[in-house]
């Protein structure tokens, strides 16, 4: 009986570090999502030396359009509204790529601007043809559905995805303040 009452004990001081575990886990996940779909369309425009698109979408659907809490991405040359289903990738543009990983309820994404970050042929943000985000940097915040970030005095370790006016693509972290971390945002 004390040896089981002891597991007991220990089970419930250890559950919330690892459902923590788990939460920072999913964030990251999505996180490197992003990353990899940045830069499924970055290369792609320098391949093809034309405007390629990453946008964040509201379903891998018919009916999916763009949004800047899409819990989906697709990769394409044009704008995928309407068309994140097509799989004919012979006589479609539409999607080279997509991914509904970010599509967990725990897991919230937030881009800045309008969600779509095209790529120019020489691998750069751009902001032509219409559709594109105006700004030439993109930034991509992804938090917990519940719960505060450690930048907002919570626990959760939440990211964040950033393209530079250079095309410079990486992940960093919201909370670090230290100029000498590479995470610092």
């Amino acid at each position: 009986m004390v040896v089981i009452a002891i597991l007991g004990l220990l089970l419930a001081a250890g559950l919330p570090i690892v459902s923590e575990g788990i939460r920072d886990s999913r964030l990251r996940s999505a996180a490197e999502s992003l990353v990899t779909g940045l830069r499924v369309a970055q290369s792609e425009a320098l391949k093809r030396n034309s405007v390629f698109r990453f946008q964040l979408m509201t379903s891998l659907t018919s009916g999916c359009a763009l949004n800047v809490n899409g819990p989906v991405w697709v990769a394409s040359m044009e704008n995928a509204t309407g068309k994140c289903e097509v799989s004919d990738y012979e006589t479609s543009p539409f999607p080279i790529r997509r991914d509904g990983t970010l599509s967990t309820g725990d897991v919230t994404v937030t881009a800045d601007g309008n969600g779509a970050v095209c790529f120019s042929g020489i691998g750069r943000p751009t902001s032509a043809p219409a559709g594109c985000n105006a700004t030439l940097a993109e930034m991509i915040d992804i938090k917990p559905a519940s719960g505060a970030c450690k930048a907002d005095g919570g626990d959760a370790r939440c990211l964040r995805v950033l393209v530079s006016a250079t095309g410079t693509i990486r992940m960093c972290d919201p909370a670090v303040t230290s100029a000498q971390d590479p995470r610092i945002c």
